[in-house]
């Protein structure tokens, strides 16, 4: 059968869409991130209900009982909550059914904050299963958050969300959607995986996660790690050049491209010296190496916050008082499930009140959050702006090529500058990146967890944000010793 999910898969490759049918053992195995999303997104569908207190929810255990229990409720005149719909070999659930008139009213929920391409192909394929069924639909609408709302002391759903008429832009699709559901159910029923050469579809408007299958086993420096590479990695991939160092001389590159490959041909850093000394000669000491954890959760948490706010949680600091010497570490870690805020701001204030350089890492996030902090907490203002005045940002030379080792692999971000400049890293650390970080403390602060294991965690989450800072200090010695 034809899902609405499997329609979708199919819209962005028929090979993919083939894949997860018959061959689901070489699918990439969904991450973290990618349930997390899925667990905010049926938190936003639990929220959304509440708009409709006399709504019914539909079994999901059973395809024919959800089928035929929407069946029976459809004349009640109540709306249902995921109602089921199968029109031959297509199959589609919805997520708010709500009679209107003659007809039925779509209402999609998304955690996004506003309509999306995807999503009208979504309600399409829905309105399709429907009109099959000869259900009459008169109206089709996306309900997705209003990333504008501010949060009181409780979540008011009716605020939280912005319904938006999609009528007229499913209508537009539904004539190619009949063909398309068509075309991908001959898919389905094919005996072999489909021959689908490689295209810039493969990686645009995301990966698609059969990129192991599809291109092979590419080496580490493969033309997809070039520098805003976009048409020309696929080019030469097809073309048969897989790897940086195998780009011939004279191919036409960007600046930043060309130093890429000339590190991997040559095998060695590249160092703009001069430029290198005058961003380290930029900086004044004491130094203090800082970085924030967040989390940005789809519905508030706290008072007076949006959707998908970054809320700081953590810091680390490693003060440097003179270069080379030995960095002075203080950090943040909130604690309880009150806002960490106020907390996170007078601890900050205590650790890097003196007068120092600020040295981060991709300097726009740390400034975007401190600004955010004195809008929310007005009364810190004036000592704000004066620690962002302080800020100096290590990603320049890096964002700028004026330092390229080949093993960054085209990224100049923090994770892949470490370990190339240091041999330090976070590939053996059970909290390793930002996104799990915020998950963990999600779940040891507000889920049923005991106190050894929030202990455990705690201590992850500080060696972690640790590594940002002290990595930080181990980047700048590196690159005096360079010099």
């Amino acid at each position: 059968m034809l899902s609405k999910s499997r329609y979708l898969a199919g819209l962005s490759c028929p090979k993919l869409l083939w894949v997860s049918i018959h061959r689901k053992d070489i699918l990439p195995h969904t991450g973290e991130d990618l349930e997390y999303i899925f667990s905010q997104g049926k938190n936003v569908g639990e929220l959304a209900k509440r708009l409709y207190p006399e709504g019914i929810d539909i079994p999901s255990d059973d395809l024919g009982t959800s089928i035929a229990t929407t069946r029976k409720l459809m004349p009640s005149g109540k709306p249902l909550f995921e109602a089921a719909f199968q029109a031959g070999d297509l199959y589609s659930r919805v997520d708010i059914l709500m009679p209107e008139g003659d007809g039925f009213e779509i209402i999609e929920v998304k955690s996004s904050g506003s309509v999306k391409e995807e999503h009208i192909h979504d309600v399409a394929f829905q309105r399709h299963c429907m009109q099959s069924c000869g259900h009459k639909v008169v109206g089709c609408h996306l309900m997705h958050i209003d990333t504008s709302y501010v949060r009181g002391d409780d979540v008011d759903p009716l605020l939280l969300f912005k319904k938006q008429d999609i009528t007229a832009e499913v209508e537009e699709a539904i004539s190619d959607t009949r063909a398309r559901a068509s075309d991908l159910l001959s898919v389905i029923k094919q005996a072999d995986i489909p021959d689908i050469a490689a295209g810039e579809y493969c990686t645009r408007p995301k990966e698609c996660g059969l990129g192991p299958h599809c291109f092979g086993k590419l080496p580490a420096d493969s033309v997809f790690t070039l520098t805003r590479g976009g048409k020309r990695s696929l080019q030469l991939y097809l073309a048969g050049i897989h790897s940086i160092a195998e780009i011939p001389e004279g191919q036409k590159l960007t600046e930043k491209q060309a130093i890429q490959r000339g590190a991997a041909v040559d095998g060695a850093p590249h160092m703009d010296a001069e430029k290198v000394k005058a961003f380290l000669d930029s900086l004044e000491y004491p130094l203090i190496h800082m970085d924030f954890e967040t989390v940005n959760p789809a519905i508030p948490m706290y008072p007076g916050t949006r959707p998908y706010q970054q809320i700081p949680f953590q810091y680390s600091c490693h003060l440097q008082k003179e270069r080379g010497s030995k960095p002075i570490h203080s950090s943040f870690l909130a604690n309880g499930g009150d806002d960490p805020r106020p907390a996170f701001l007078s601890s900050l204030k205590a650790d890097i009140g003196d007068p120092a350089t600020i040295l981060v890492y991709n300097k726009s996030f740390e400034i975007a959050r401190l600004k955010e902090l004195a809008r929310d907490f007005p009364e810190n203002e004036p000592w704000i702006s004066a620690a962002i005045a302080r800020i100096a940002d290590l990603m320049d030379p890096f964002h700028q090529f004026h330092y390229y080792h080949p093993l960054q692999c085209g990224s100049f971000s923090m994770k892949a500058v470490l370990p190339a400049l240091t041999g330090k890293g976070y590939a053996d650390m059970e909290i390793g990146e930002g996104g799990k970080a915020a998950r963990e403390y999600l779940r040891v602060t507000y889920g049923d967890v005991d106190g050894q294991e929030r202990a455990r965690v705690r201590k992850l989450l500080e060696e972690y944000c640790c590594q940002d800072t002290e990595g930080m200090a181990d980047i700048m010695a590196k690159l005096y010793a360079g010099l």
